[in-house]
């Protein structure tokens, strides 16, 4: 097995709809009307806890969206992709995402612990909403089994990949008083329904939060 192999924790697929041409994923902190908006460049954009991919623009099409949780920083998914690749970071202060489907989510992904994470995000299938668009034109009857068998086969032929991995956490020293305080912090997490870690440092989103509202 590569050595690259190793570092990869897990990865989970979903087809899942787009939402006026976007999809979102939801590193599930505090209830926020903040989205970020489509950027003037690019494919995605990001803000907090949230990362969104801006699709071909039809939602009539399923998307296929791969998520990989990797412990270090991984070799690109892949080095002839379409679009891509863009890198953000994204706040999970509880240790999980949900990918948007339709104006749901899909099941939860588990990071390996609550923190920030690099997103490296590439793109394939950038046709097929095109491809879609021309079966519509062609066809004088939705219903029509040829139509149908055509809109199946595009199902999942646009894809994106999401690698993520931890970002370097800023050292914590222990200082006179340092404990009972990150022990306050987790206490206040907790009460929050946060997921946070019993010893050690305290990831640095949660240690944000905490300090806003205080």
């Amino acid at each position: 097995m590569p050595a690259q192999e190793l570092s990869r924790a897990h990865a989970r697929d979903w087809l899942v709809n787009p939402w006026y041409g976007a999809v979102t994923i939801d590193g599930q902190g505090p209830p926020s009307d903040a989205v970020p908006g489509r950027p003037a460049q690019g494919f995605t954009a990001y803000q907090g806890t949230k990362l969104v991919i801006f699709t071909g623009g039809e939602d009539n099409l399923r998307v296929r969206v791969r998520v990989e949780s990797w412990s270090s920083e991984p070799p690109i998914a892949d080095d002839h992709s379409e679009i891509g690749p863009e890198t953000s970071e994204l706040a999970a202060p509880s240790g999980l995402i949900t990918i948007s489907d339709g104006d749901a989510s899909a099941d939860q992904f588990e990071l390996p612990s609550p923190g920030t994470y690099r997103a490296r995000v590439t793109g394939h299938g950038q046709d097929a909403a095109q491809l879609y668009r021309e079966a519509v034109a062609r066809s004088t009857d939705l219903n029509d089994p040829q139509f149908q068998a055509e809109w199946a086969q595009l199902h999942g032929r646009e894809e994106y990949v999401i690698q993520l991995w931890p970002t370097a956490d800023r050292p914590q020293t222990t200082e006179p008083g340092q404990d009972d305080h990150l022990e306050a912090i987790r206490a206040w997490a907790r009460s929050r329904g946060l997921k946070v870690n019993v010893q050690g440092p305290v990831p640095e989103a949660i240690r944000a939060m905490y300090d806003a509202s205080h």
